[in-house]
This record gives C-alpha cells, sequence and structure tokens, in this order.
C-alpha cells in the first residue's frame, strides 16, 4: 500500500463518519497546516495525522476535554477529529453578532498564548461539549471508527516493512 492508498482509504473513512453530520473531511497538509479546525464556510473538518499529543496545546487541549467530563477514554485524534464535528454541529447556536463578539475575543486570546481561556469561548465550549456527550451516547461507534483507522495504519505499516 502506498502513502497516498492509505491516505484516501483514511480520509474515506473518517469522510464515512463526518459524512453523516453534513460536513467532510480533508487532511490538514493539504491545506499547508499541521493543526485540527473547521472550515464553516465549505463545511469541511480537517484533520492531521497526529495520533498522540506532542504539542503543549495538544496537552492543553486533553485538559479541557477533561473539564466536560467524558464517561468514555479517547485519544487526542479521535477528541479532536469530535471536536471539529462539533463546531459543524453547533454553528447554528451563536448568531452573527455574537460570532462577531466570540472571534474578537478570541483574537485577544490568541495574541496573549493564554490556552486555558481559549477552550472557554463559547464556541469553543460548545464544539467540545457536543464531542462528548456523542462520545458518551455513541462510545462504541467511535472505538470502531478509532479501531478502523487502526487496523488500516497496521496494514500500512506491515506493507512498508515488506516493501
Amino acid at each position: 500500500m502506498t502513502g497516498t492508498d492509505y491516505e484516501t482509504k483514511v480520509k474515506d473513512i473518517i469522510n464515512d463518519f463526518t459524512g453523516k453530520f453534513g460536513c467532510r473531511a480533508l487532511p490538514a497538509h493539504l491545506l499547508g497546516d499541521n493543526e485540527f479546525y473547521y472550515y464553516p464556510a465549505i463545511e469541511t473538518v480537517v484533520y492531521v495525522y497526529k495520533f498522540c499529543p506532542r504539542f503543549k496545546q495538544d496537552r492543553d487541549f486533553m485538559n479541557s476535554v477533561k473539564m466536560h467530563n467524558p464517561k468514555v477514554k479517547l485519544n487526542h485524534f479521535m477528541w479532536a477529529l469530535l471536536h471539529e464535528v462539533g463546531h459543524h454541529m453547533t454553528e447554528d447556536t451563536f448568531d452573527e453578532e455574537e460570532k462577531d463578539r466570540i472571534n474578537k475575543k478570541r483574537w485577544r486570546v490568541m495574541k496573549t498564548q493564554a490556552i486555558h481561556p481559549y477552550y472557554r469561548l463559547p464556541d469553543e465550549w460548545a464544539a467540545t461539549e457536543w464531542a462528548v456527550t456523542y462520545a458518551n451516547v455513541h462510545a462504541e461507534e467511535v472505538k470502531n471508527l478509532w479501531e478502523k483507522i487502526c487496523a488500516l495504519t497496521n496494514e500500512y505499516k506491515t506493507s512498508r516493512a515488506i516493501a
């Protein structure tokens, strides 16, 4: 299996999941980035192949998830993916005026590089709350999604070792 085959198959697995919410997923590197985020204008969740947290902001994100008291244990990748879908699912919660206020506050918070207040912004909080609620209610489905990604990753690693 080539790297391109692997990437396409992972994207298909993730899009099977995100498609039921009316959004799609793209690998971040195709957009020249290395972070998870959501593009509302094109209803696209952007993800990275980062299966374990490596950076301070990753740990901070995981700490923010804990504030929502999840009943299931997931890794960084799955929480981040669900969080970005949560942005799509909660986008209509805020009117345009409130979105403007949130974005102004977001830029102030980002200038200070303070992560804790960032995840308390109303839209970030709502996205994470959606993610935790979804994972709690659909734990088996989320677990199966991760197992599919892991199986494909193992298949890819095995094919690379043989080649």
